[in-house]
């Protein structure tokens, strides 16, 4: 938890949930490790009955996730009554995979491919040139519009992640579409 994506990651969810009260939320920390991931799961859902499972990162999560439901028998497909909702970040190949195979729900895809768009405003800076501060938009980018602003350490650009489900999961401009 001390990197900030995770504090990002946990605390935006944190943060929804809290909205939501009457959903009992069981958080194990995995250290960015696969077998983490599936020790946790093994944990969590062999003794508990759960709705769903959201995890900081499709890319280290699906595959031990799955393979731990799949040792408690409890991996079951979108539509079966017993599925269990499983959301991540990232968007991988592994985690669009298995919303295309049905076992997962959800991906918040980061725009990995265009973080190199920052060297636009390098540049900017090398040549002193003024950033704008506000919105960046670049028409056909998933993750447009972004955002400039003043941060503590400086300007920061977030890009816009992008919402993947069964409906746009075989996009080809989200990353872990491209081969």
């Amino acid at each position: 938890m001390g990197q900030n994506v995770a504090q990002l990651r946990g605390g935006g969810f944190n943060d929804v949930m809290k909205k939501h009260p009457e959903i009992k939320v069981i958080s194990k920390p995995t250290q960015w490790q696969a077998e983490n991931f599936g020790q946790a799961t093994l944990d969590v859902v062999g003794s508990n009955a759960i709705d769903g499972i959201y995890y900081h990162s499709d890319c280290v999560g699906t595959r031990p996730i799955s393979a731990a439901l799949d040792q408690l028998n409890k991996n079951y497909k979108r539509g079966h009554k017993d599925h269990i909702f499983r959301v991540a970040v990232d968007g991988c190949s592994d985690g669009l995979q298995a919303i295309k195979d049905g076992w997962s729900d959800q991906a918040s895809s980061q725009p990995l491919p265009d973080f190199g768009i920052i060297v636009n405003w390098i540049e900017k800076e090398l040549n002193n040139e003024q950033i704008q501060l506000g919105s960046v938009i670049q028409q056909g980018a998933p993750w447009s519009p972004a955002k400039i602003f003043e941060s503590d350490t400086g300007l920061m650009l977030n890009l816009a992640t992008s919402n993947v489900t069964s409906a746009n999961v075989y996009n080809p401009a989200l990353w872990g579409n491209i081969k």
